[in-house]
């Protein structure tokens, strides 16, 4: 795997990479206006998808081939575990990373309010001496 690859994908927010000697597409897809990495690859006539994060490593990348690879007829248990285990870490993840989205917007929404806050007691105190200049 070349780092310029993975700079030029990057870049692109789409592309091609062999990892252990498997090939994934990797892409971009905006969440809220955050950009996360996915890995797929088709096994078995099926799209899989395996979710890397806002970021990704070689290392991410290295699991994601590990469980995008087609298992063995004959697994075992351990391997069918790990490969649930990575399943609902990767769920757990990107709840994760939907949960820190709507925090920041959340913030955001409350900064707003409290702007606005601030404007509407500012106005209304100009309206007020405006009124009481009227009644003189």
């Amino acid at each position: 795997m070349d780092d310029m690859d993975l700079g030029a994908i990057k870049a692109m927010g789409k592309g091609s990479v062999m990892v252990d000697g498997l090939r994934l597409t990797l892409r971009s897809e905006e969440r809220r206006g955050i950009d996360y990495w996915y890995a797929y690859r088709r096994v078995a006539g099926k799209t899989k998808k395996v979710y890397l994060g806002a970021e990704f490593t070689e290392g991410q990348l290295s699991r994601a081939a590990m469980l995008l690879s087609e298992a063995p007829a004959t697994a075992t248990l351990p391997v069918i575990n790990s490969v649930m285990g990575n399943a609902v870490t990767q769920q757990n993840d990107a709840q994760a990373h939907e949960l820190a989205a709507l925090r920041d917007e959340v913030a955001r929404l409350q900064s707003e309010r409290d702007k606005l806050a601030s404007e509407l007691g500012r106005m209304r105190a100009v309206l007020g001496r405006y009124d009481a200049e009227k009644v003189m």
